[in-house]
């Protein structure tokens, strides 16, 4: 199957009348209508449980709506099959709990595996490797493990390993949790930088230094529902 290209678009990501609930359990998301523009740097805000990680989830492919659409790249995420879904999430970088970093791992090939998940020939993908560790300040770690590293440079390399392979797309839930100010403030520097170059930054938090820094267009959720 070829790779999915963006479909010619006015908006990379767009929610219409999104609904959202789990088996068994309570409404989570409410009536979201939502559009992101490319390019645009954006952070969602709100209290423990407002459905800020349900909501990213759903815009990173990673969850179906329980009714309404989600529009990613010109793709309805509902109506492709599950065989398509992993080309489109390949355009988007995940900075999730769930993605762990792996402790028999050295630091590089964290940032090798998704370029040879997508078939990049191993030259090119160890220059352009080296090339992203070299951006996030982890060049000199290259045969590390990452369980020698600090949180903050933990944190760098979960960063190069979402952004390795140029994504249209980058999402992080709440990305600088345990991080000291020094380190949050260096990992809000770096999405501004990455934001720049022409990715779409979508992040979680609660952090307010980093909301400042940041400088997003704000989101907010309460109790599941966006507030005007």
């Amino acid at each position: 199957m070829p790779y999915l290209i963006p479909r010619p678009h006015m908006n990379q990501i767009s929610l219409n009348n999104v609904f959202h609930r789990y088996p068994g359990g309570k409404e989570v998301l409410h009536n979201i209508n939502l559009t992101i523009d490319a390019g645009e740097r954006i952070c969602l805000i709100g209290s423990s449980g407002a459905g800020k990680s349900t909501l990213l989830r759903l815009m990173a492919a990673l969850e179906q709506p329980y009714s309404g659409t989600v529009i990613v790249a010109g793709h309805n995420t509902s109506t492709m099959s599950t065989s398509e879904l992993p080309y489109l999430r390949r355009q988007c970088g995940l900075i999730l709990d769930d993605v762990k970093l792996l402790p028999n791992h050295s630091v590089m090939a964290h940032v090798l595996l998704p370029l040879d998940i997508a078939g990049i020939d191993r030259q090119s993908a160890q220059a352009q490797a080296l090339s992203v560790l070299e951006t996030v300040g982890l060049n000199q770690y290259t045969e590390h493990s990452p369980m020698s590293l600090s949180g903050g440079d933990q944190q760098r390399l979960r960063i190069a390993r979402a952004i390795v392979h140029q994504p249209i797309l980058l999402f992080a839930d709440e990305p600088t949790t345990n991080l000291d100010a020094d380190d949050a403030e260096a990992i809000g520097a770096l999405f501004r930088k990455i934001n720049l170059s022409g990715t779409t930054v979508i992040l979680a938090s609660h952090d307010r230094q980093l909301v400042t820094q940041f400088k997003p267009r704000l989101i907010e959720l309460n109790h599941g529902k966006l507030r005007a």
